[in-house]
């Protein structure tokens, strides 16, 4: 049976989804239609299409569920549009892959949750960190106790705007815009290193943090730093900052316990080194292949659901409910720069909540 999908949005990310999509190397799944406003973007999409005859090119979502037949939907949008364009496709009885975050309110998260509980469709959040090899084998070591007890965790997540970032020096004005991120970096990328130490040391209880606005370029925050305790007691810091100047490669993350160290490497390619009692000189593993090989189990997991038919269940790693609890995390220290306290990320506290 065929897989007819739509890619709502062909921007940077895009790219990366079409890849992972065409890595699972199965014939029955045709691109039907590609979406976006920006017809240049869609067009230059296409052209990595194996078979692009079969796809037509739309500037709206509306065109292409009235013009065109599919069976999924992959949304890559702005946030302020990702909860309307999954609901959306949600209604029309589309499986849904959406990019995170789930959304760039609180308010959003909670309106897609109540659309995954009633629907029988596969809702998907894009949380990539679940596979990224890196962050996988970093659990692994904690998990087999190769630096004892954990204490503590930073994470950093910086951009060299220019010299080393995402989009290759080309920052979209959106993601620059507070009102359709939902804030600054920390929605914007660091959102995503929450994940990760999600992963590996567990669910986040309190959050307090302080923003600057150094690059201004950037309409929101693009320098934070953010105190958080972890639901097991123990410490951490999460950094962000994003600038256009040179930066040194600085670990993305550190896991620190009582006989060692892990650290994963400030580098999208890829590397982790551990240094316990030992191997105090540490060892090195540079070959498990780094961020982007995050994207195709990614991929291969909803495709898979997609065809087992099942909707997810609340506790998988890539529901809304989950999503939104990094969400949450981020608005937390959002609410923390006004009432300079320790604040908790739960629905309760934040509703309201923006930037």
């Amino acid at each position: 049976e065929m897989i007819r999908v739509c890619m709502i949005g062909c921007g940077a990310i895009a790219r990366q989804h079409l890849k992972a999509l065409q890595s699972i190397k199965d014939t029955h799944i045709i691109v039907t239609s590609l979406v976006d406003p920006n017809e240049t973007a869609a067009r230059s999409l296409k052209e990595l299409l194996h078979q692009d005859d079969h796809c037509k090119i739309f500037s709206t979502l509306e065109d292409a569920n009235k013009y065109s037949s599919y069976d999924v939907a992959l949304i890559m949008v702005p946030h302020d549009l990702h909860v309307q364009y999954a609901i959306q496709c949600l209604q029309s009885g589309k499986h849904v892959f959406l990019e995170k975050p789930v959304s760039h309110t609180i308010e959003g998260c909670i309106e897609l949750m109540k659309a995954a509980e009633s629907t029988d469709k596969v809702i998907m959040i894009a949380e990539n960190a679940r596979f990224w090899p890196e962050v996988v084998r970093a659990k692994q070591l904690i998990i087999d106790g190769a630096i004892g007890e954990p204490y503590f965790a930073q994470a950093n997540y910086w951009e060299s705007v220019g010299t080393e970032d995402f989009y290759d020096g080309s920052v979209p004005e959106w993601v620059r815009n507070p009102k359709q991120v939902g804030g600054g970096i920390l929605m914007a990328g660091t959102i995503h290193w929450i994940r990760s130490l999600r992963i590996l040391l567990g669910d986040i209880d309190e959050v307090i943090g302080i923003v600057s606005h150094p690059w201004s370029a950037s309409q929101g925050e693009s320098l934070s730093h953010a105190l958080i305790k972890f639901k097991s007691g123990l410490p951490g810091v999460v950094h962000s900052h994003m600038m256009d100047i040179p930066m040194s490669q600085v670990p993305f993350f550190q896991i620190f316990g009582s006989e060692g160290e892990i650290t994963i490497h400030g580098d999208f390619n890829g590397g982790i080194t551990i240094r316990n009692k030992t191997n105090p000189t540490g060892v090195t593993m540079e070959t498990l292949g780094g961020y982007m090989e995050s994207f195709p189990p990614q991929m291969l997991e909803f495709i898979s659901a997609v065809k087992d038919g099942y909707p997810l269940t609340k506790e998988h790693g890539g529901s809304v409910w989950n999503g939104s609890q990094d969400v949450m995390v981020a608005k937390a220290i959002y609410k923390s720069l006004h009432t300079k306290k320790w604040e908790k990320p739960t629905l309760e506290t934040l509703t309201g909540v923006t930037h």
